[in-house]
């Protein structure tokens, strides 16, 4: 299959000077993108056990991806042209419905590598050599979930853990920042009578069960502190340890 990017402008000053640091293209072009996949579903143990492999090969031609611009007053991130990305990989998946009744085990995984195929050279005149990882990229990515659903006498009630996990990845395709590369946990409980009218459900929801600090985004910039002689880092941090109620009722 095929797609594409389309092309756009940068509302940004393409000067040279110690206000705007290096120059910055007046647009980016369009790309394209072509994916081979290919994959495998079986089930087994009598349609208790299932299955999922694809292989998959991408080609992106004129790949755009984001660049900062640090300078004095402001930092700037724009879109650039960064030649060909290959991406090659592989995803997989298992559901089990496990012999005791109720519950479940699924397992999602997927192996990708991500590399530029061609040297780039960054506005600031980093060399990005042919071979490296594009950005927002992680290697490795897991997500596993064990879940128990039960009846008592009329009332449904239901109990989900909840794991992601995946390796490192940087933020641009010079590799300025490192984020991801950390796991965290959640968990899922509900109830509910769906035989009475407006069919009314109770849900508790964990996020982030061990309150872990994991970083999804970040960059570096002069700023404003450049006037200073310093760099300021900002970071997004993922969703702390949180806890929600949730009631609701169907109106027919």
């Amino acid at each position: 299959s095929a797609s594409f990017s389309v092309d756009g402008q940068h509302m940004l000053l393409p000067f040279n000077n110690p206000l705007t640091g290096p120059p910055v293209p007046p647009s980016f072009d369009s790309s394209t993108l072509w994916s081979r996949e290919i994959g495998l579903r079986m089930d087994w143990l009598d349609k208790t056990l299932r299955t999922d492999v694809t292989l998959y090969d991408l080609d992106w031609r004129k790949a755009q991806f984001p660049e900062n611009n640090d300078n004095i007053v402001v930092d700037t991130t724009y879109i650039a042209n960064v030649g060909r990305v290959r991406s090659r990989g592989v995803e997989g998946s298992i559901a089990w419905l496990t012999p005791l009744e109720g519950l479940s085990l699924n397992l999602s995984g997927a192996y990708s590598r991500a590399l530029t195929a061609s040297e780039y050279v960054a506005k600031d005149g980093t060399v990005v050599p042919a071979g490296t990882d594009a950005p927002n990229a992680p290697r490795w990515q897991t997500a596993t979930t064990l879940a128990y659903n039960t009846s008592i006498g009329q009332w449904l009630s239901g109990a989900a853990l909840v794991h992601t996990w995946s390796t490192r990845a940087f933020t641009t395709v010079t590799h300025d920042n490192q984020i991801y590369g950390f796991g965290s946990f959640g968990l899922n409980l509900n109830v509910s009578r769906p035989d009475w009218r407006f069919a009314p459900a109770l849900a508790l929801g964990v996020t982030n069960l061990t309150d872990v600090r994991g970083v999804v985004g970040r960059s570096s910039s002069n700023g404003t502190s450049g006037l200073t002689g310093g760099d300021t880092t900002s970071y997004i941090y993922t969703r702390p340890l949180a806890v929600s109620l949730r009631l609701s009722a169907e109106f027919n």
